[in-house]
């Protein structure tokens, strides 16, 4: 609370003067939450604290929340970094951070196996993309994943066809540079892809064509060369496809 400027918050009903946390808004319990004076554990399972005015930064103890599954901070003003010790939070479903002021490398967040949604979009963060995306490759991870608008540089990894039920993927306003990987082609789930304004050179892999769900499709503003690949006639559910800003596309 007041490590995020709590006094300035929108809204803070409840918060610091009520003993029950369960009954602070934003907070979310199981089954109405146990009372710490009846010498019961608090169990959180919810921060829903978007668009609500926080600053600051997220303190280390965030980690203790070991119940979390909902994580919401989006649209603030939190800076600094986002701690390693979220890393605790191993039954974190999803985790909203995005439109804030976060800096720094994202960190290593190998024990969250339960992720599907991942939106640290329109922020400061800085690193290299495959070290991130290495970092949530299980099976059920990023079903929802944005991460345009920050510093991340590299190449997108060859490993992103692990993340086999990837839905979205928002990649555009990076530093990311190299092709793109045929391996793209193996995320039959996918439905939008987003790499706009990045260095991204070399053909358009017809891989992609293969991708029957996709909807939305954004090559905007890169570096890519060749043609539309014929296999994107296949893409019966295409609703956009941006390619502006392309000299050497055909």
């Amino acid at each position: 609370f007041f490590s995020t400027n709590g006094p300035r918050w929108t809204h803070r009903e409840r918060w610091i003067d009520d003993d029950n946390v369960c009954n602070w808004i934003g907070v979310g319990c199981s089954f109405g939450g146990y009372f710490t004076n009846n010498n019961h554990i608090v169990v959180v399972e919810r921060l829903q604290l978007d668009s609500n005015n926080l600053g600051g930064t997220i303190p280390p103890s965030i980690g203790l929340l070991k119940n979390l599954i909902h994580l919401d901070i989006s649209r603030n003003s939190i800076g600094g970094s986002i701690p390693s010790e979220m890393d605790w939070l191993t039954d974190l479903v999803e985790f909203r951070a995005d439109r804030n002021a976060f800096k720094s490398n994202f960190p290593r967040l190998s024990n969250l196996t339960r992720l599907t949604s991942l939106q640290i979009g329109n922020n400061l963060l800085e690193g290299e993309l495959s070290s991130l995306l290495l970092n949530l490759r299980h099976p059920r991870v990023s079903h929802n994943s944005s991460i345009s608008g920050n510093s991340f540089t590299g190449m997108i990894p060859t490993e992103i066809g692990d993340l086999t039920l990837l839905k979205e993927l928002y990649l555009s306003e990076n530093y990311l540079e190299s092709t793109i990987p045929s391996e793209i082609g193996r995320l039959s789930s996918l439905m939008i892809f987003d790499i706009g304004v990045n260095s991204i050179t070399g053909a358009i892999p017809s891989e992609i064509g293969l991708l029957r769900k996709m909807k939305e499709i954004s090559l905007y503003r890169t570096f890519l060369t060749s043609s539309i690949p014929s296999e994107f006639y296949g893409l019966v559910q295409l609703e956009l496809l941006s390619i502006g800003g392309n000299e050497h596309l055909q």
